[in-house]
This record gives C-alpha cells, sequence and structure tokens, in this order.
C-alpha cells in the first residue's frame, strides 16, 4: 500500500534520489563523481529515507528536511563542478546498485536486516530516537 504525504510517497522518494542526481553546470571538473565520500554519504541518507519512509507505515518523512537534503546534493555537485556526464552516472544502474548495497551494509551494521520489515521499522525508529543524519529527515507518525 502506497501511502500519501504531499502526494505519493513512491513519488517523493524517487525525486529525492531523481533531484540528487539533476545536472547541475559547474564551472570546473573535478574528480570522478563515485569516488565523491560527501556525495555518497548524501545519496546514502536519501536512499536509506526512501526505503524508511516506503516500507514503513509508521515512519514519514519530513518534507522540508528532505528538501534541504536534496538541495546540499545540488550545491555540492554545482560546488565541485561535475559535468551533466559525471551526474548521469548517478542514476546509472552501477551505481544505484551501490549506493542500495551501501545502504543495506549500513542498516546492518546498525542492528537491521533491510529484508526484514519488523527489523527494518525498529530500526527506523532507533534512527529518529537517536537523531542521526537519517534520522533527522524521518518523524514517527
Amino acid at each position: 500500500m502506497t501511502k500519501q504525504y504531499f502526494g505519493n510517497i513512491s513519488r517523493l522518494g524517487r525525486c529525492t534520489v531523481g533531484a540528487a542526481a539533476l545536472a547541475v553546470s559547474g564551472t570546473w571538473v573535478s574528480a570522478d563523481i563515485t569516488d565523491d565520500p560527501l556525495l555518497d554519504d548524501l545519496m546514502l541518507t536519501a536512499h536509506v529515507v526512501t526505503k524508511l519512509v516506503t516500507e514503513c507505515s509508521n515512519i514519514d518523512a519530513r518534507p522540508k528536511r528532505v528538501a534541504q537534503l536534496v538541495e546540499n546534493v545540488q550545491k555540492h555537485i554545482e560546488t565541485m563542478g561535475y559535468t551533466e556526464a559525471d551526474q548521469a552516472v548517478l542514476s546509472s544502474p552501477e551505481y544505484v546498485a551501490l549506493i542500495q548495497a551501501n545502504a543495506a551494509d549500513y542498516m546492518q551494521a546498525n542492528g537491521s536486516a533491510s529484508d526484514d520489515a519488523n527489523a527494518l521499522c525498529t530500526f527506523g525508529q532507533k534512527e529518529i530516537s537517536e537523531r542521526t543524519a537519517v534520522g533527522k529527515h524521518l518523524r514517527k507518525n
């Protein structure tokens, strides 16, 4: 069942990751976009937030915080001067799979198996309570 939250939450999740991958023109070229630890952290956060919101009925996104996350990704991409070709990598199946694997590792390292719904939602509640980087983008409903 899809939750409604300022529209379809699945759509919000896709928009979060999609907006993070928007093409923003820069003035200089930096290192490989897939080797950017800050960008990886931001994308990992976006993925975990999306997963928790879409799979846990007791967790919602904080729209302003999610919008700020997307803005942070866009600003970082612009600051680093990544090209449109660099940015296209963010929506490639290989990069998405890498972020999904990193998210699964993060959740497992913090006590949740991403394929166990109960453990996943308990993990989400813990993230909210502890005000982690992920938890700050979520709220209990």
